[in-house]
């Protein structure tokens, strides 16, 4: 089995090429790997645009995702996490940062977490 078998998707009401562009930016090693669109011929079931992107799968640090423009029906929740692990505190803090910002956080970063224990992992500790 390849190890890319298993692909996580991220339900998305209409903001795919956002969060892939988002997720490539801050992550190294990012990258869009494919973009694909409903079709011209038939309404989406999710209420998107005919022709509008459908899915974008992208790569960062060697993981690969797709990201859904699925409509509105799901949400993303914190039931699911994506470990990370860095060198650095700072690295920590780095990611910490640019995923909090303009949203809410459930975790802190590495310069309030002795250890750096958080879902965004140093690496050693």
């Amino acid at each position: 089995m390849p190890n890319d078998a298993i692909i996580p998707c991220l339900w998305l009401d209409h903001e795919a090429e956002e969060a892939a562009a988002f997720y490539t930016r801050i992550f190294p090693g990012g990258r869009v790997v494919a973009v694909s669109h409903y079709p011209e011929s038939f309404d989406s079931p999710g209420g998107q645009a005919r022709g509008s992107v459908l899915t974008v799968e992208f790569e960062v640090a060697g993981q690969r995702f797709t990201a859904l423009n699925g409509g509105p029906m799901f949400l993303i929740g914190p039931s699911i996490s994506f470990f990370v692990f860095v060198e650095t505190p700072a690295e920590v803090d780095r990611l910490h940062a640019a995923l909090a910002e303009g949203g809410t956080t459930r975790i802190r970063g590495a310069s309030a977490t002795p250890g750096c224990r958080i879902a965004i992992a140093c690496r050693g500790r």
